[in-house]
């Protein structure tokens, strides 16, 4: 809501804290799929924080609330992956390319024309 000149600042901030728990309560009776369902909607990022391999309920609550109550571009996952890419790949991404490359790629010999096992069968000494 916005400021008004006539409400002392005192109370103005007393009121804003009221709202943020209001609001905090009613987020917090949501169930997680609710919560990862509206974080994809604002695009607000849900991923767990390094080192942890969950992301909490209490997390989630954060998030979305803190995005909502003063929403920044930063705090998008498009934004965060855009960043970590741009920062050096955001480590799980760049390590899946290498191993994804040196799996795919052939042995060497093992599919060319001069191998004992393709189809001319002449053999290279």
């Amino acid at each position: 809501p916005p400021v008004r000149e006539d409400v002392p600042k005192e109370e103005w901030d007393q009121i804003e804290e009221d709202i943020e728990a209001k609001m905090s309560e009613k987020a917090y009776r949501l169930k997680s799929a609710m919560l990862k369902d509206l974080c994809d909607l604002f695009d607000v990022d849900r991923r767990a924080p390094r080192g942890k391999t969950l992301i909490t309920k209490d997390d989630l609550v954060d998030r979305l609330l803190n995005f909502l109550g003063e929403p920044k571009e930063s705090m998008t996952k498009t934004a965060i992956l855009a960043k970590e890419r741009k920062a050096g790949g955001g480590g799980k991404g760049k390590g899946r390319r290498g191993s994804k490359g040196a799996m795919i790629a052939p042995k060497k010999g093992k599919y060319s024309a001069a191998s004992p096992d393709s189809s001319s069968g002449a053999a290279t000494p």
